[in-house]
């Protein structure tokens, strides 16, 4: 079940999604060699939740245009997702923040370049995705990174 909400106005813009999952299933038909044989037994006969099942995702974001560069600001978070055996129990929650700038340059006879900085989890915060004790393999979430890119808007 997902609630989401877009809104406008002027130079400015915001957004709001919540999400709540539940995801199970039942016996394994591939890949049966990853897990030992009293798991794939009980998973035979049992629902589970899946390793993928994060049952609260939330996202927020805004950006605003001032003079002629976009700024924006979102923060993802979640409940966390499934692990220890038969994906009994979950991870912790996390939150994470990222920030924007899209710079349009105006280079003389070249044209117009497009220009965006982000950060990506600006503050850094260390968390698990799966930590391998359920069903699936150990994952960690982005640290904080740096992307930057420059374009140029093709025009006929």
């Amino acid at each position: 079940m997902e609630l989401s909400r877009k809104w406008r106005s002027g130079d400015t813009s915001a957004y709001f999604n919540a999400a709540y999952d539940s995801a199970t299933a039942s016996r394994i038909d591939s890949g049966e060699y990853n897990f030992a044989p009293a798991a794939l037994a009980a998973i035979a006969d049992t629902f589970i939740d899946l390793d993928h099942d994060q049952r609260l995702t939330g996202s927020v974001g805004v950006s605003q245009q001032w003079h002629g560069t976009t700024f924006s600001a979102d923060a993802v978070a979640g409940s966390g997702l499934r692990r220890r055996y038969l994906n009994g129990d979950h991870l912790p929650s996390y939150v994470t923040a990222d920030l924007a700038a899209n710079p349009r340059v105006m280079l003389g006879g070249f044209g117009r370049l497009e220009v965006q900085l982000s950060v990506l989890n600006v503050l850094d915060r260390i968390y698990e995705i799966r930590d391998g004790s359920g069903v699936g393999a150990p994952q960690w979430g982005m640290r904080r990174t740096i992307c930057v890119g420059v374009g140029k808007p093709f025009v006929r």
